[in-house]
């Protein structure tokens, strides 16, 4: 065989050219093709995560809006001023299994989440007027567990804020820790312009206010124990460093005054004073004019009645 028949199947360029171009154009197709149908899935698949977190986002919020109604009833039932369609235990179940709220209760929970934004802004100027330091000219401001409220009497711009909380996620049980760098909740007068508020909120501001209502009620305190009190030695908790967990009851001389008509009896020794039950259960404790223990919201209530039996005792 010569070298030329061995050369010859590269004799023929021209259907050798052909052949390699389509072999190449095949594959460029395939390889154009094979990245369309990885684009459009890579796609699809971005498109189906943002619909599914826009969808966890919007149950999200739809459970806190749902947690926010109860804990809203749940106050005004301690206030007697509930007057819901619906009872607190069935709220609190929608919450729990995150059921869809029926339309026609949607305008009463919108309405618990508004009424519960305005209880908040309530007690903060309460805590602002009880309290508050103006730290510039025309900028007031105080800190209640945790919580910084800031309000501008020119703008009549108030914003409450707190770094950082610990909660608990209804839906999994789990202690989590709270991250809201706008703040909790916003306001120019009373028009609401954020709302932030979780139900450990409320809860929170539901007890900063039963102290402040415990707080007015301490000259009251202070004035019978000034009019009708004896002199003795008492029992007196203190709490040693300001903590509960160290905590002892004392034997001091103080001044202490027992109503049986009013169920109660009040002890003061210097800056201490306590209210408790005929039985010995602990009602108040503060220290000066500082509320370390509250009264409950029925038990602040009914004060000023039991004030006036004390009275004609």
């Amino acid at each position: 065989m010569s070298n030329r028949s061995l050369m010859a199947p590269f004799d023929l360029q021209d259907g050798y050219s052909v052949a390699f171009n389509d072999t190449h154009e095949i594959e460029n197709h395939v390889q154009k093709n094979n990245f369309t149908e990885e684009s459009n899935l890579r796609e699809a698949t971005q498109r189906f995560l943002e619909e599914k977190q826009r969808l966890t986002e919007a149950e999200r919020e739809e459970n806190s809006q749902n947690w926010l109604w109860y804990q809203m009833s749940k106050i005004e039932t301690s206030m007697g001023d509930y007057n819901g369609s619906v009872s607190v235990e069935a709220i609190q179940e929608l919450a729990i299994i995150k059921a869809p709220v029926l339309e026609q209760l949607l305008s009463e929970r919108s309405e618990a989440v508004e009424k519960a934004s305005q209880f908040v802004l309530k007690v903060a100027l309460k805590a602002l007027e009880q309290d508050g330091r103006e730290v510039i000219p025309g900028v007031i401001t105080v800190i209640v567990m945790g919580y910084t409220i800031i309000y501008n009497s020119v703008t009549h711009d108030l914003l409450i804020d707190k770094v950082s909380q610990a909660y608990m996620r209804h839906e999994t049980g789990k202690i989590e820790r709270s991250y809201r760098p706008d703040g909790i909740l916003k306001a120019q007068g009373q028009k609401i312009s954020l709302n932030r508020l979780l139900t450990k909120d409320l809860a929170n501001f539901d007890y900063i206010e039963c102290r402040q209502l415990t707080k007015e009620c301490l000259p009251l305190l202070r004035d019978i124990v000034e009019r009708y009190a004896k002199e003795d030695k008492v029992l007196i908790e203190i709490w040693a460093g300001g903590k509960s967990e160290e905590a002892k009851i004392e034997k001091t001389l103080g001044k202490i005054f027992v109503s049986s008509k009013a169920g109660m009896q009040i002890i003061e020794s210097g800056k201490h004073l306590q209210v408790r039950d005929l039985e010995g259960k602990l009602i108040v404790k503060a220290y000066g004019d500082k509320v370390e223990k509250p009264m409950t919201r029925a038990i602040c209530s009914d004060f000023k009645a039991r004030y006036a039996l004390i009275q004609k005792n």
